[in-house]
């Protein structure tokens, strides 16, 4: 297991996660010697994408709200708790601020 910093690209907040992944997998995924996901196997996807891009999955919530009961299900079992009933789109988030190698 392994602690990982990033910041949002939408938010601009600081973020740690813990990834299921050895410092050694992390290094060779770092070094471009493998896919992401060849590399950490036992990471999930969300991990994953935090490690690509920086977004967390209450990021992905705000930009996906989910359209129904079970996509609220399964975004809450994703993110590991339960979204308030006033969870809405973030009205002050414009994705045009954001230089391109930002969100790389």
């Amino acid at each position: 297991m392994i602690l990982c910093e990033k910041t949002s690209p939408m938010t601009g907040v600081k973020n740690i996660m813990s990834v299921n992944a050895t410092p050694e997998q992390f290094a060779l995924w770092q070094a471009g010697g493998a896919l992401i996901q060849d590399a950490m196997p036992e990471a999930t996807v969300d991990q994953r994408e935090f490690l690509i891009s920086g977004h967390t999955p209450a990021d992905w919530a705000s930009l996906f709200p989910p359209q129904n009961a079970a996509e609220q299900a399964d975004m809450e079992e994703s993110m590991g708790y339960v979204m308030d009933e006033s969870f809405d789109h973030p009205a002050d988030f414009d994705a045009n601020e954001y230089e391109d190698e930002d969100l790389a």
